[in-house]
């Protein structure tokens, strides 16, 4: 559904929950009405609701991400991939730019001086910052690379590092496992559970930054991941109100075959900020 499809539709749904004076005259007993920003709002918690459950399997039918094939064409539109080069440690100035391009949706990261991008409209840049090289971590293990992740990164489904001086003494490629902070000094010497021949330690650290362990040299960062879904705005937003940072309209990223169920979740939620619910309505 596009977004005059999504306001049409949700309006119909909340308009069977209206309740009346007398209903033979049709009087209206309250008015039960929302604006596009309200809308927006519940469409954006909805479909939020809607992706953590299909992915973490709370859903009616238990069923979690990529355990049948249903589930796997849904989110499919939402993985995305990405090869990172480790981040330089040197010290000095300088760092890597960040710019988030409105229009297309794509975070950008390259290595500057110091030097600042000036937004443009033409261009949609609406988001910039600056990451400063992580001269101040301190490594857990002296083989450690820093790697910062994607922005639109939520969840890791498949991670893999490209090594050098590997078992064949050329380069490989080893799988990336997280450890819990508390658990890498139990496990960094085990030869099964440790960083060995075959595997990589991931650990997680602040700012979307993450610390790789391998015996070997990494060279490379391969991460496949879900997607964080930009909000729901039906239409440009007036008065400087924005939904997650952003003021103009979206369309909704989910696959077709979600938009109606998103639809009834929206409308509960909605209703719920009216103090109405589904057993209010059906004791009428």
């Amino acid at each position: 559904m596009n977004n005059s499809e999504l306001s049409n539709q949700f309006d119909t749904l909340v308009s069977s929950y209206r309740r009346f004076r007398d209903f033979d005259n049709r009087e209206p007993l309250d008015t039960l009405e929302f604006d596009e920003y309200e809308k927006s709002l519940c469409l954006t918690k909805a479909q939020e609701q809607l992706v953590l459950g299909l992915y973490n399997g709370k859903n009616p039918d238990g069923e979690s991400f990529e355990s049948i094939e249903e589930l796997r064409r849904y989110l499919a539109p939402l993985i995305k991939e990405a090869e990172l080069p480790p981040v330089d440690r040197e010290e000095g100035a300088g760092g890597y730019q960040v710019v988030f391009n409105n229009q297309t949706g794509v975070t950008s990261m390259d290595p500057v001086d110091g030097a600042t991008i000036v937004p443009n409209s033409e261009t949609g840049i609406t988001e910039m910052g600056f990451k400063p090289k992580p001269k101040d971590f301190l490594g857990i293990d002296d083989s450690s690379k820093f790697f910062f992740l994607p922005d639109d990164l939520w969840f890791i489904t498949y991670e893999a590092a490209k090594v050098t001086d590997g078992r064949c003494g050329g380069s490989s490629t080893l799988d990336v496992y997280p450890v819990r902070q508390d658990e890498y000094h139990k496990i960094k010497r085990n030869p099964f559970r440790g960083a060995n021949d075959r595997r990589a330690l991931r650990l997680d650290l602040a700012n979307n930054t993450v610390e790789i362990v391998s015996k070997y040299g990494i060279t490379s960062y391969y991460v496949r991941y879900m997607k964080r879904l930009r909000p729901v705005i039906l239409e440009d937003l007036p008065n400087g109100l924005t939904i997650e940072g952003l003021d103009r309209s979206t369309e909704c990223e989910l696959h077709a075959g979600l938009h109606q169920k998103m639809l009834e979740i929206a409308v509960q939620i909605a209703l719920q900020s009216k103090g109405y619910s589904r057993e209010n309505n059906e004791n009428r």
